[in-house]
């Protein structure tokens, strides 16, 4: 549960990978059921502050008051200030985007079908934002969200690092590299996508005639083969393909938007 912390000093964040759930300065005495820390460093003429780094974080989940100044020298990083729909929009810009250079006109046969692929690759990747960047939108608004997906996450080694600084109480840490990995972690398959969403939005997505299935086989065939079958020819998508993909996609982002959005 989230505490209350006071600061005998000054607060300084360092890192942009940082946010609070209230915070303060200029409190001469702390406030009520206020967890007292020291600072950490000195300013050059000596004032004491408590300065919160990417070596040193400090709980997102935490209010934070210092008895002298509270400043910034990030912005904060732009999962602490999306919501849902403006993930959405985000995720319709990039297809309009992409849209844009598929339809370029003039390209030769050869470059239309480089285009295609990359496009194709492209499209994918911005579903894979989309659902990355409403899990981090969902994660950070409560401790309760934030265990949750936690939990989720398979066993492995990564886990397991991450469970060493939980038990250790080095929660600050423990909190990045959650969010460290939800950010490296790749959403291209849709049992991933439909397993997240079940247990951290607890919705169900329907995946129509699995062609969003086929779309992330053919994603990966092209970013990781670059195309190749496995009967050794390759993959030529054509625009008729992209617009397919476009639709499924757009389809299946909508459709998620339109599940967390009433409760969330």
């Amino acid at each position: 549960m989230g505490k209350r912390i006071y600061v005998n000093g000054g607060i300084l964040i360092t890192t942009p990978f940082f946010a609070y759930k209230n915070a303060g300065a200029l409190y001469d005495t702390p406030p009520e059921n206020s967890e007292i820390i020291e600072p950490n460093t000195r300013t050059e003429t000596g004032e004491p502050y408590l300065e919160i780094s990417d070596e040193r974080p400090q709980s997102i989940f935490n209010e934070y008051y210092a008895k002298t100044f509270f400043t910034t020298q990030h912005t904060f990083a732009y999962f602490f200030q999306k919501d849902f729909i403006g993930s959405y929009n985000d995720f319709e810009q990039r297809i309009d985007e992409i849209q844009s250079v598929i339809n370029i006109k003039g390209l030769d046969e050869q470059k239309q079908n480089v285009i295609n692929k990359l496009s194709y690759i492209n499209i994918i990747t911005s579903l894979d934002t989309f659902i990355c960047d409403i899990i981090l939108t969902k994660i950070i608004q409560d401790e309760e969200s934030f265990n949750n997906f936690f939990n989720s996450i398979p066993p492995c080694k990564k886990k397991d690092e991450m469970t060493k600084l939980k038990e250790d109480n080095l929660v600050a840490q423990w909190e990045q590299k959650v969010i460290e990995y939800v950010m490296r972690t790749s959403y291209s398959n849709i049992g991933t996508i439909k397993d997240i969403l079940k247990e951290l939005f607890k919705v169900s997505i329907i995946d129509t005639n699995g062609n969003m299935k086929n779309h992330f086989y053919y994603r990966n065939l092209l970013a990781h083969r670059n195309g190749r079958k496995k009967d050794g020819g390759y993959i030529n998508i054509t625009n008729k393909e992209l617009e397919s993909l476009i639709i499924d996609t757009q389809s299946i982002a909508k459709q998620i938007q339109t599940k967390i959005k009433p409760e969330h």
